[in-house]
């Protein structure tokens, strides 16, 4: 009675002791302390690598680079704050000491002046496949086009590496970067490159066996100078790995995907020639490996069709009477494989067989008498012939004499005689035992004795290449499943363990009811702990889900889940319409990065956004964008104020913001989104719609902009073209028309210009003032612009090869494409697919985007290459909008350029007055003394045609001749053209 009032009492104190904890742990009620740690903080720029170390979308810094080096960090006694940059804008930070460490750097020429760590943090492969017939060389192009993945690693650093080996860049090969790991397979698979340089955990399951021909390490490092920080960081290092060595393999086995199964194509071929291999495994091993009519089960069985499925082949069991049997039928090529061999070379030479990867480890036990102590030197059963049995007579721990016995149940009855103190068993078979009637009187030692690994064994004559097949599918196998088949799937460890427990302390009642007090106790103590420590780290969590790193303001996790809080308890001013949403950029930001170092940066902000919550009552919550981008408040917009006064007023009383040791001066940019007032809304779309105003603010130079449903309406249809432009053009919704191009004096077809139209059954009919630009800004506009192009060399070519003539036709291009990575290459594989005529089709570069400006000296080698590289591809060029950007100033400089196209703005003009008549005619003897073709487009009226020729103008298109027309509509028309002449 005394103890069970004991366990009471202790009960007690432990949930009231939970109760209190468990209340100050409540992330509701937490009010954070916005003040800095003493510890110091280091600062790093990092390269950011998906999987290494990344900024996810919320602004949460992850990967295995950053979990490491904030381990070590804390090792050192210091926190870490990350910042991600290029290669060259993270050198650039830390020789400004804008940060004290970069990370995950490969060792080269661009960053000798950078004290690197004696370890690497990171290292990548360099795989490279290709296929047995490449490219020849034409045109001095290089051998080999090879594709890489640009955010995982520097063209510097591959350059590196594959010269080491002896290729030499732009003489043996060339690097094309992708963005995207399927485009860069798809590419590959389709021929339209030669080689890929990819990372380990790409799955090229259906690609060419890849060669590793070098590998990347990556390192940290400081600044000269700095050489103290390293050298703590690598102390640090060193203390951490000696506390846990594996520390860093297992954030990556914890991260990353297990390795691709590649197979090469004979490997392949080897597999769908041998659909069946036969197999073999013990037949009286309950679970572990046994027969029931004949049908081979067991956990042993389930790895093995789990290793089946991996390589798509079935295992076929063969029956055998015994696992000796077995063994020599496989020794004798009979049977491809034992499934339950063990992972020792010395065991195979004596079988005369060969092994595989070790594939699984399994664990034996001691099965002894209850209530009696193993002797100092006991007898134990062992099994006769067995590898496992000269294993334990083999080790120094095991001392005593050794009986042996035929069979399991053998040994098990002999401990059960007393003939022998032990037996030892893989640990499943033991349990199966022990919960089978017979051995009562047993029990296990309740520890692992010792482990095996096990192995697959195969004849010695066999085909080397299942061998391969074997082990690729061993270091392939996924460890986890392989440990759960044996933890799960046959027994139940913890039912089993619950029988011996309860078996071990029946015997003894009075041992069992003062062990079971002590466990009461026991497990309380543990309760309490537990508790203490949940709370603290309930506690350490929140901050870290719910805090910015930098500025220690809440972020946008936590304005997503608080602010609806805030927003239903002021249901008033809700349905007032009062509540809205604003974001506000600072407009100097991008200089301020440039000019400030990170702390001043994050303390100068930190200090801002606190002044202007306490000074803006009617601002109710505030957040902080990842890397500042932009600032979220909740507000409630005060009675007789308008936006634009509370927003004038907040912008104006904090223009001039501290900033270190100077005052800066601040330019806002805001956009307002309010609130719904009765429907339901989404906060994250409010938000977005806020951004989206503030980036309209942005665009027009205005310093507000309110968020209202006509915008509402363009964002919604400009998503609504995002989410559906690529099954659109798998559709064929995209449509090409042709205008006509007309000789002024003969009144003749010469040509025709391709437009598109986009007829969706979902948007209606779309023009493309409406969705180009929407492309430019995401690079959907290059899928486009090669389906356009296909479209209109498949036209071209079909009229060819039926016997037809053509016409030039014009097609136009963005300008993005002049910083897109291997156009050249795209448009050379169009040309070779369609070899078309020369000069059959024009391309017109359209610069609807902001380019880099004329004294780009590297955009402007890069155009005038492109240029150079349409027209080596026999493609014409046209000039269009004459000096509106680089691209048509770098063309005019070509004394091959054929065509100069004016826009019909200049017509109209020149209709006007006879200052625009006079530029008109100018333009039109301009390009005549180059020696072009002069175009003008938008010809409307007869007038118009009249003046055009009167200024000696030489084509023109129009809706005076015609207006653009289906494709299928624009042959007729050729058609009846030809047949009219």
């Amino acid at each position: 009675m005394r103890q069970i009032i004991s366990c009471l009492k202790l009960s007690l104190i432990s949930l009231l002791l939970y109760t209190s904890y468990t209340a100050t742990a409540d992330v509701s009620d937490l009010s954070y302390n916005f003040n800095y740690s003493d510890r110091k903080t280091i600062y790093a720029g990092f390269i950011p690598i998906p999987g290494e170390v990344y900024a996810e979308r919320n602004g949460d810094i992850t990967g295995v680079i950053s979990d490491y080096m904030q381990m070590v960090s804390n090792y050192a006694n210091y926190r870490i704050s990350f910042t991600p940059c290029s290669p060259e804008r993270c050198l650039k930070m830390l020789n400004n000491n804008d940060i004290d460490l970069l990370l995950n750097v490969v060792k080269s020429q661009s960053n000798k002046d950078v004290v690197f760590s004696s370890r690497p943090v990171s290292r990548f492969s360099v795989r490279v496949s290709k296929y047995e017939k490449p490219f020849k060389k034409d045109n001095n192009e290089p051998l080999w086009y090879l594709g890489y993945k640009d955010t995982a690693v520097q063209r510097e650093a591959i350059v590196k590496a594959l010269s080491e080996r002896g290729f030499v860049y732009n003489q043996t090969y060339s690097l094309i970067p992708y963005y995207k790991d399927e485009q860069l397979l798809t590419d590959y698979s389709k021929h339209k490159i030669d080689g890929i340089i990819v990372s380990n955990k790409l799955d090229l399951k259906e690609l060419p066996f890849p060669t590793t021909i070098g590998t990347l390490d990556t390192f940290y490092g400081v600044r000269h100078g700095n050489e103290q920080l390293l050298h703590e960081l690598e102390n640090a290092e060193i203390q951490l790995l000696n506390d846990n060595p594996h520390y860093i393999e297992s954030l990556r086995q914890n991260r990353f995907e297990r390795a691709p199964l590649v197979l090469s194509e004979a490997e392949r071929e080897y597999l769908r020639s041998n659909p069946i291999i036969s197999v073999v495994a013990s037949p009286s091993e309950r679970p572990f490996s046994y027969e029931v009519d004949r049908t081979q089960l067991g956990i042993i069985r389930d790895i093995m069709k789990y290793l089946a499925d991996e390589l798509g082949v079935e295992f076929e069991y063969q029956h055998i009477d015994s696992y000796g049997e077995g063994l020599r039928e496989v020794a004798k090529g009979n049977i491809n494989l034992m499934a339950d061999f063990f992972a020792d070379f010395n065991w195979a030479r004596i079988n005369d067989v060969n092994i595989s990867f070790p594939y699984a480890e399994v664990h034996y036990v001691g099965v002894k008498r209850a209530n009696e102590e193993l002797p100092e030197f006991p007898t134990i059963a062992a099994l006769n012939n067995t590898y496992q049995s000269m294993q334990l007579k083999k080790n120094k721990d095991f001392k005593g004499d050794f009986a042996y016995y035929s069979s399991i149940d053998e040994c098990l009855q002999a401990v059960v005689d007393g003939e022998a103190d032990v037996t030892y068993l893989k640990e499943p078979v033991a349990i199966e035992f022990l919960t089978h009637k017979g051995y009562e009187t047993l029990r296990s030692t309740g520890e692992i004795a010792y482990s095996l690994p096990l192995a697959i064994a195969l004849a010695s004559n066999n085909d080397p290449m299942l061998m391969s097949l074997l082990n690729k599918a061993i270091v392939h196998a996924d460890r986890k499943e392989i440990e759960s088949i044996f933890e799960t799937r046959h027994f139940s460890k913890n039912q089993v363990n619950s029988s011996i427990f309860k078996r071990m302390f029946l015997e003894n009642k009075q041992l069992g009811k003062l062990l079971t007090l002590i466990g009461c106790s026991f497990v309380l103590l543990l309760m309490l702990l537990y508790f203490i420590r949940r709370a603290m780290l309930v506690k350490k969590k929140w901050k870290l889900m719910y805090t910015d790193h930098e500025t220690q303001l809440y972020n946008l996790n936590w304005f997503n889940r608080y602010a609806p809080k805030t927003i239903e308890k002021l249901k008033v001013s809700r349905k007032s319409s009062r509540l809205f949403i604003m974001a506000v950029a600072v407009k100097q930001l991008t200089l301020m990065r440039e000019n400030y170092t990170q702390r001043i940066l994050n303390h100068g902000l930190h200090d801002l956004l606190q002044k202007i919550r306490k000074e803006n009552p009617w601002i109710l919550e505030t957040a902080v964008a990842s890397a500042y981008s932009h600032f979220f408040f909740l507000c409630s917009l005060p009675k007789d104020k308008s936006y634009e006064e509370v927003v004038s007023n907040l912008t104006q009383t904090n223009s001039q913001v501290k900033f270190g040791n100077q005052f800066v001066h601040l330019d806002y940019v805001t956009g307002i989104c309010p609130i719904p007032s009765e429907e339901k809304y989404v906060l994250r779309a409010v938000m977005d719609n806020a951004v989206a105003a503030l980036n309209d603010a942005n665009e027009h130079n205005q310093s507000l902009e309110v968020f209202n449903d006509d915008r509402k309406e363009v964002l919604l249809k400009q998503l609504k073209m995002m989410d559906t432009m690529n099954s659109a053009l798998e559709k064929g919704e995209f449509e090409i028309w042709m205008q006509p191009v007309y000789n002024l004096k003969t009144h003749q077809t010469i040509g025709a210009e391709a437009l598109v139209r986009w007829d969706s059954p979902e948007l209606g009919f779309v023009m493309p003032a409406d969705f180009i630009q929407l492309f430019e800004s995401n690079s959907s506009v290059y899928n486009l612009d090669y389906y356009v192009l296909n479209a209109v060399c498949a036209f071209l070519r079909k009229r060819l090869d039926a016997g037809l003539p053509i016409l030039p036709v014009s097609v136009n291009q963005s300008g993005t494409h002049l910083k897109e990575k291997a156009y050249l290459r795209r448009m050379k594989l169009i040309a070779d697919n369609y070899n078309l005529p020369d000069n059959s089709v024009q391309i017109e570069i359209v610069e609807n985007n902001a380019l880099p400006p004329p004294n780009d000296e590297q955009a402007i080698t890069d155009a005038k290459q492109i240029f150079k590289g349409l027209q080596d591809l026999k493609f014409n060029l046209a000039v269009s909008d004459l000096w509106s950007g680089y691209a048509s100033m770098i063309m005019m400089q070509n004394s091959k350029i054929r065509t100069l196209k004016l826009n019909r703005v200049i017509l109209h003009e020149a209709e006007k007055s006879a200052r625009s008549e006079q530029v008109l005619r100018n333009l039109i003897n301009f390009g005549h003394s180059l020696g072009m073709q002069v175009v003008c487009q938008g010809v409307e009226q007869k007038s118009q045609e009249e003046l055009l020729l009167k200024l000696g103008c030489d084509l023109a298109q129009g809706f005076y001749y015609a207006k653009p027309m289906l494709l299928s509509d624009f042959e007729r028309f050729l058609d009846s053209q030809r047949k009219s002449a």
